[in-house]
């Protein structure tokens, strides 16, 4: 009767540990698609930003700005 109440306890344990786990997947799974979406809004600022600096700016001053590109 002991050893059936120990591995009971073990048991319930490891569920709430699995259950645990299984919320924290949930909540890194909101979090990466929150970062996604904020790196997808960078990347576009981004590009919009060197595109107006493009056509503002000679050539030669884009590397100020951090533009390595050349047209």
């Amino acid at each position: 009767a002991v050893d059936a109440t120990a591995m009971e306890k073990f048991a319930d344990e490891l569920d709430a540990l699995n259950s645990e786990q299984e919320d924290i997947k949930a909540q890194l799974k909101t979090k990466t698609e929150e970062l996604n979406a904020k790196m997808k809004e960078a990347r576009a600022k981004n590009a919009n930003l060197a595109k107006r600096i493009k056509l503002a700016t000679p050539q030669e001053h884009w590397a100020a700005f951090g533009i390595t590109a050349k047209r």
